[in-house]
């Protein structure tokens, strides 16, 4: 019995090796005998071996002598590098022969081998057709596996990267066959002439309500033909069969399509989109996909309706990934261009929704805003600017604001550290830079407003006939003394041009487009926004203007500061128009209530009233009163141009008082006594106190034929005003004469110096130098070559900030001197604790920095001296 066996297995063997394909009795001996596994594994050891030794190394020899072997280092670019036309196309035509022979050889073998597995399960089966059957469908799966265990151990390395770059060039020809035959020119970019017609629903692209095929997209036998399309199905086959099976992990076919076809998709958004931000891409891109790349992998691979709606799955995915990383590395250049970007920035916000994109976006964004625009050489106003379109671009990108709050925390932080940033917010709301109606304008569609992520502000529903209306479409907006003004000669206070026009947001309609199409489309914050923010989900969403004042996360710091530029603008203003001010005044107040604003709201009725009073000050007075009997003030009166502004000292931020002693020319007083008179006249017994150094002058010069007209400073115009009396001055001699000190002198003079009018000569005596009229030998400067605006340097109407911090400390002197008159000496941070534990009326409320600021300050006057980190009284 053993004998047979030992018969019967050499009989296999031979039969085996002599490659007959034929097998006789000894199969079905050896399986009796229980040797029926020994059998197939000898039979897939030596197939295994056959395609080892010599099917594989003929497919490397054939890839070889094609050029495969020298560009393996390429092949991780090599579909991108067929996708592209130019020089790279012809280097690799040798694919389009050496791919399909060498795929069909191999597969030739293999489908030679499955027949010998199907004549060798009958053998070992023959007198039972169902286990016949049975044993050849479990030996062809078997070999598939060996054949595809070799192939990926032995076979070529760069299989994959070649077939893939097949599938490229292929894919290539028909969508240019397949453009020709829509009409269309083989340059990619003229199929976005007509994009515009496609409009995309967010609703639509959800997975479970999948577009269906268009029927309209010419399929590859329409196009290319049966032979071509039959071909390019064969090689899908023959590579499935080598890789292991259909569906197998190794499936070669699946893997050089897709790798191909993603390539595609990259090189076509890129070509579609790149440096693009004022149409949308992704309508294009996604009816590229149903014309293109679907179409070809339907024929590549025989797909049914199931695997067609599968592989159109992994295609969008492609494009919105691809898509949306373009979009995240332009996203800078976007925010520069926005609003005309906005479609760029819709494209994202689409491709966000079907991708796990936003941890890209936020730390590539930052890192953009870090290198690009938080740098020291930026002015802060652009810096502000920058920041304001982010805010309305990643609005519109995610209006939940998560986004938004991670991306800003450095930007606000280095905004924090300059000490302009208020100053620069400020002037953009009061309209000396564009876009201060966009500021406030959005507080009247506050009633709107769906902003917080639990819905709390959520409106009710409209009734059915009002669906659709854009006004009921859902917004995310967040809410939340006197002087005197010379016109031509006078002195006293004056204000500067400004304020803001308008009270709506022109972007509003656009910015409500992107938030969503009304009360019905509010959604819940995203589950990746909740991973990407650490405030929780109670977050309001807040307008331009709230993210600028939250810079400093409190709004006292910028009403102070409006407060102290209107009060800049309204002194050097002339005339008495607040129009544009109070326009400004009224959203303030919308925003952060009258409370806070009273303040300003007084400044702005100051100068109302003093244009009221004005007009009776320079009125004839009636007959018989004592203003009539004073002829000589009333003559001045009527020729005077002295217009002044009487302020409500208490209401007003501290004054600046750059020269205590400056006296005004004499025709100058002239006219502010006579003033003073009328007004203590008309408001007895009530008198003025005048401050000559605030206010504009309006000054002509003439010169020659040439007319210079300027607004000017008081102190400015005085000193011109000296040269209408002598030609030269010594500059102490001036200074003396104006009762300023050479300092201030020199930086007054300098706006007539760059206007040509003077000339700054040294001298040897001890009086320095000297100015004079310019002459007709001057010619080095000329006439009128330079503004006046703030030429003259020096402080503003206003006191500083830091002269404002250093006057509010002044209460505090007295308590800390008393403190170090108990105590020896006291270091800084004892002394804030016990101020803050003791003073209560007014309460201490500064931070330890202004502190050490103002004790600093003591110290400077001899008050207090510090020894290491101790302060103790002198």
């Amino acid at each position: 019995m053993a004998a047979d066996a030992v018969a019967s297995w050499k009989a296999y063997v031979a039969a085996a090796d002599a490659d007959r394909g034929g097998y006789g009795d000894e199969c079905a001996l050896l399986v009796r005998r229980g040797l029926g596994d020994v059998v197939v594994a000898h039979f897939l050891e030596s197939a295994e071996r056959e395609f080892a030794a010599v099917h594989l190394p003929r497919l490397k020899a054939l890839l070889e002598n094609h050029g495969a072997a020298n560009i393996s280092r390429t092949l991780s670019t090599a579909a991108e590098k067929v996708g592209n036309a130019g020089d790279d196309e012809n280097e690799w035509s040798w694919v389009d022969e050496a791919v399909p022979r060498g795929v069909a050889e191999l597969a030739a073998a293999v489908d030679e081998r499955r027949r010998r597995a199907a004549r060798l399960a009958a053998a070992m089966h023959p007198s039972n057709k169902n286990d016949a059957d049975d044993a050849t469908q479990t030996l062809d799966r078997r070999l598939c596996a060996a054949v595809g265990a070799a192939t990926a151990t032995v076979g070529p390395r760069e299989m994959t990267g070649v077939c893939a770059a097949y599938y490229a060039r292929a894919l290539k020809e028909f969508s240019r066959r397949a453009r020709r035959a829509r009409g269309l020119g083989d340059d990619d970019d003229s199929e976005e002439d007509d994009d515009d017609r496609i409009v995309i629903d967010d609703d639509a692209m959800e997975p479970t309500r999948r577009r269906p095929m268009p029927a309209w997209h010419p399929s590859c036998e329409d196009v290319m033909g049966v032979a071509w399309s039959r071909a390019l199905a064969s090689v899908a086959g023959g590579l499935r069969a080598v890789g292991g099976g259909e569906g197998g992990a190794s499936d070669v076919a699946e893997a050089a399509l897709h790798r191909a076809l993603e390539t595609a998709a990259r090189v076509k958004v890129r070509d579609v989109a790149a440096g693009d931000f004022d149409k949308k891409a992704l309508p294009s891109l996604l009816r590229w996909l149903d014309a293109t790349p679907l179409q070809f992998a339907r024929c590549a691979l025989g797909l049914d309706e199931a695997g067609t709606a599968e592989w159109r799955g992994r295609l969008e995915y492609a494009i919105y990934e691809r898509l949306g990383s373009l979009r995240i590395d332009e996203f800078f250049n976007v925010i520069v261009e926005f609003p005309d970007s906005l479609p760029a920035v819709d494209d994202l916000r689409r491709c966000l929704r079907r991708t796990t994109l936003h941890d890209r976006l936020t730390s590539s964004l930052r890192g953009a805003l870090q290198r690009r625009l938080l740098i020291p050489g930026a002015p802060t106003s652009d810096i502000i600017e920058q920041y304001r379109l982010t805010i309305r671009a990643l609005r519109a990108l995610d209006p939940s604001g998560v986004v938004l709050s991670v991306v800003s925390a450095p930007l606000k932080e280095y905004l924090r550290e300059r000490k302009d940033t208020i100053r620069c917010v400020v002037t953009m709301l009061m309209g000396a830079r564009d876009g201060a109606d966009e500021l406030l304008g959005a507080d009247e569609d506050d009633a709107m407003d769906v902003g917080d992520g639990d819905g709390s502000r959520l409106i009710a529903a409209p009734p059915e006939e009002w669906e659709g209306d854009p006004e009921f479409e859902a917004d995310e907006d967040g809410r939340d003394g006197g002087a005197g003004r010379p016109d031509g000669g006078g002195g006293g206070d004056g204000g500067a041009d400004g304020g803001a026009d308008g009270g709506t947001d022109g972007n509003a309609p656009r910015r409500r487009a992107a938030t969503g199409r009304g009360w019905d489309a509010w959604e819940p914050e995203p589950v990746e926004s909740e991973a990407a923010s650490s405030r929780g989900r109670r977050r309001p969403v807040e307008d331009e203007l709230g993210h600028l004042i939250n810079i400093y996360g409190s709004k006292e710091l910028f009403i102070n500061e409006y407060r102290n530029m209107l009060a800049e603008r309204l002194l050097s203003k002339v005339g008495y128009d607040v129009t544009r001010e109070m326009h400004t005044l009224e959203l303030l107040k919308i925003r952060f209530g009258e409370a806070s604003l009273h303040k300003c709201e007084v400044m702005l009725k100051d100068v109302l009233d003093s244009k009221r009073i004005n007009g009776n000050v320079k009125a004839p007075p009636a007959p018989g009163t004592p203003a009539a009997r004073d002829t000589a003030s009333t003559n001045i009166l009527q020729n005077s141009p002295l217009d002044a502004t009487i302020v409500s000292a208490l209401f007003w931020p501290p004054f600046a008082n750059e020269a205590p002693d400056f006296k005004l020319p004499a025709e100058m007083k002239n006219m502010i006594d006579a003033y003073s008179k009328r007004y203590h006249h008309l408001k007895a017994p009530r008198q003025l106190m005048w401050r000559p150094t605030l206010g504009t002058v309006e000054v002509e010069v003439m010169r020659g034929e040439l007319e210079l007209q300027l607004s000017v400073s008081t102190m400015e115009a005085a000193v011109l005003s000296h040269f209408q009396r002598k030609d030269r001055w010594g500059q102490d001699e001036l200074a003396a004469e104006m009762g300023i000190n050479r300092a201030t002198l020199r930086r007054k003079a300098v706006v007539w110096i760059n206007q040509g009018l003077l000339v700054e000569e040294k001298n040897e005596g001890p009086d320095g130098s000297s100015y004079r009229l310019t002459t007709g030998d001057d010619g080095r400067v000329a006439f009128g070559a330079a503004a006046a605006d703030d030429e003259g340097g020096g402080g503003g109407a206003v006191a500083s900030a830091e002269d404002q911090a250093a006057a509010g400390m002044k209460v505090y002197e007295q308590y800390v001197i008393g403190m170090l008159t108990n105590f020896p000496s006291l270091p800084p941070d004892r002394i804030h604790n016990m101020l803050k534990m003791f003073v209560q009326d007014p309460p201490y409320d500064r931070s330890l920095d202004q502190l050490e600021a103002f004790l600093g300050q003591l110290v400077a006057e001899d008050k207090l001296a510090l020894e290491g980190n101790q302060y103790s009284k002198r």
